[in-house]
């Protein structure tokens, strides 16, 4: 038969085991299924990378939840995924579009549960790639996790979400 353990052993011992478990949890190839996926790669990406708009429009669908029409569309998307690590986490974006978009799908942009809000545009506008003014976006609005510029004029709309 084994001695009997001390206090602080039987303690260290079952805290070792518990660790083991929860570490065994995270590790993929200890799982007898497929794994889910964790979400799209890790990127950071201009719109100048990608020539055609349908590329463009690929690749941001990746990165937002929702999927609208777009006559020009410009974008600075920087994704951090942390779901495939050690021990998994949430991923942290900051995701910027523009974009002309069809004007009778201006208010498909603004959620229900946005409310106006009064602000100046964000001091990054002025470095977002490509060719679309963005100096009559004059309407804002925000949800709480995403701001929404708007110039109905032009049908051009700015999007914005971060966790950073």
């Amino acid at each position: 038969m084994f001695p009997p353990l001390s206090r602080i052993n039987q303690i260290a011992c079952l805290l070792s085991c518990c660790l083991l478990i929860a570490l065994s949890g995270c590790n993929s190839s200890l799982r007898t299924s497929e794994p889910e996926k964790a979400g799209p790669p890790t990127v950071s990406q201009l719109s100048t990378e990608q020539l055609l708009l349908d590329d463009r429009i690929e690749f941001i669908e990746q990165y937002v939840a929702f999927r609208r029409s777009y006559l020009e569309l410009d974008y600075d998307i920087r994704y951090q995924n942390n779901g495939e690590g050690f021990v998994p986490g949430p991923s942290d974006w900051d995701i910027k579009i523009l974009a002309v978009i069809p004007r009778s799908d201006i208010d498909e942009w603004v959620s229900p549960q946005a409310q106006r809000i009064e602000r100046e545009p964000p001091e990054w506008l002025g470095n977002m790639p490509g060719a679309i003014s963005t100096e009559g976006i004059n309407e804002w609005y925000s949800d709480g996790n995403s701001v929404i510029g708007i110039d109905r004029y032009k049908a051009i709309i700015l999007f914005w979400n971060t966790t950073f």
